[in-house]
């Protein structure tokens, strides 16, 4: 399955620039579904968003996504079903 951040579109800025922005937007600070995401899941998840910019959304499969965040393919896999889990990552093919 392809993932994608969840309201990809939200997280854009200066997406005609290089590099891409993104947004963090201050409403994660009151998102009580971040604060239920472990501690390493919630560290990973704006490095996630960043590699999604690179790739208009689309986030690399697991052993790429695994390489760029410096971890194991598991440990990466166990944060990227997490995220799903909490819907901050979706079914790519679904959002089209």
């Amino acid at each position: 399955m392809t993932l994608t951040p969840k309201n990809w579109d939200e997280f854009q800025h200066y997406k005609d620039r290089s590099p891409v922005w993104i947004k963090l937007h201050r409403s994660l600070l009151d998102n009580r579904d971040y604060y239920l995401l472990s501690p390493q899941t919630a560290k990973y998840l704006p490095l996630i968003w960043l590699i999604a910019s690179e790739r208009d959304g689309i986030l690399p499969e697991c052993d790429e996504l695994a390489f760029r965040l410096r971890l194991s393919a598991d440990e990466t896999k166990s944060i990227t079903d997490e995220l799903e889990k909490a819907e901050f990552l979706v079914d790519a093919d679904a959002v089209k």
